[in-house]
């Protein structure tokens, strides 16, 4: 019995069809071949690899071209991935399963930073805080001279080094 997920593949006959659909649907991988009509499949992974929203889908060439300067331009253009028609099947189920793979790491990743960036944002917060609560009871405790001069020149000292830093 086989258990692997089901996966959604769409079809476009353009590089600008592309590219409106990667926009539209955010895909985990794409696979694309070089020769299209309109933009070629380099200058498609070059739109995609240059925009903050679509630069970390990972692009997989499937093509005719077997030449290298073909594979070449495909790494050069940002791909991740070449293979040569006619493939095998095995072939790309693995490249798709390896780039799905990886792209559950960068969400695992991500979230995780995510996660470490609020945590010090808060922990930034709290110090913050407990900083200018420590610097208002040392200055009110100097305007009430309290203490004698030993414990006011600490107090002093204290309150330089929490307003320096």
């Amino acid at each position: 019995m086989n258990h692997s997920p089901t996966r959604t593949v769409r079809l476009v006959d353009s590089g600008e069809r592309a590219l409106k659909l990667v926009r539209e649907v955010r895909p985990d991988l794409i696979l694309l071949d070089i020769m299209m009509p309109g933009m070629s499949g380099f200058d498609v992974c070059k739109a995609l690899k240059s925009d903050k929203l679509t630069f970390d889908i990972p692009v997989l060439f499937i093509t005719a071209l077997s030449d290298q300067d073909s594979h070449r331009n495909a790494i050069e253009s940002g791909g991740e991935g070449f293979i040569v028609k006619p493939f095998d099947v095995g072939l790309i189920k693995a490249y798709v399963r390896t780039f799905i793979r990886m792209k559950k790491v960068r969400d695992r990743i991500r979230e995780q930073l995510s996660f470490w960036n609020e945590f010090m944002a808060m922990v930034v917060h709290d110090l913050n805080n407990l900083n200018f609560a420590v610097s208002a009871n040392l200055e009110l405790a100097m305007f009430e001279h309290l203490g004698s001069q030993t414990t006011k020149r600490y107090m002093e000292e204290a309150l330089s080094v929490l307003k320096a830093g």
